[in-house]
């Protein structure tokens, strides 16, 4: 039977403006400020308890974040006198989009081991601030087994095998912030 047995949700609603932001530059040696940034966006998270020992994982944040007042002067563009404004651009480094499943089952006769698979997803984003360096979205998956034990009160074991990017994809999974 596949039926539902338990199910719980948050979510979060957020608008944050944030004053003087820093912004990395050149590999994190120096900060710029920016003036002004916002983020808004929701976080989701469900999580199912089904029949036969099955759960279910579904999260998510879904954002907007703006670069509301930057301006980058002339002594980190190389041009005497010469400034840019950035206001509107996408804050470098966040994805506007990540989500997380997994479907987790525990033998009813085992209830100590877990066998989950898995995907992670991580939307397009830029690595710079003048937002002219994309990086790709990509989704991975992963299948994991995992023992846990009680030893005693408050202490616990728990080991777990895991295969990352199952499909052996490549992909960019960090990127240096400003790196000029």
């Amino acid at each position: 039977d596949g039926s539902l047995r338990g199910l719980s949700l948050d979510a979060a609603l957020y608008h944050t403006q944030v004053r003087g932001e820093p912004v990395p530059y050149n590999g994190g040696r120096f900060y710029l400020t920016a003036g002004a940034v916002t983020r808004r966006g929701v976080e989701l998270a469900i999580d199912a308890d089904l029949a036969a020992g099955l759960s279910a994982r579904l999260s998510g944040t879904f954002s907007r974040n703006v670069y509301d007042h930057y301006r980058v002067d002339s002594t980190y563009l190389g041009t005497p006198g010469g400034s840019v404004v950035l206001d509107g651009n996408a804050v470098a480094g966040l994805p506007g989009r990540v989500v997380n499943a997994a479907l987790v089952w525990r033998p009813p006769a085992f209830p100590w081991l877990g066998v989950e698979v898995g995907a992670q997803h991580l939307g397009e984003h830029v690595a710079d601030d003048r937002n002219l360096v994309p990086v790709p979205a990509f989704t991975v998956y992963r299948a994991a087994l995992a023992g846990e034990r009680v030893l005693s009160v408050g202490i616990s074991a728990r080991a777990t095998l895991a295969v990352e990017n199952l499909t052996d994809r490549r992909f960019i999974g960090s990127a240096f912030i400003n790196p000029r």
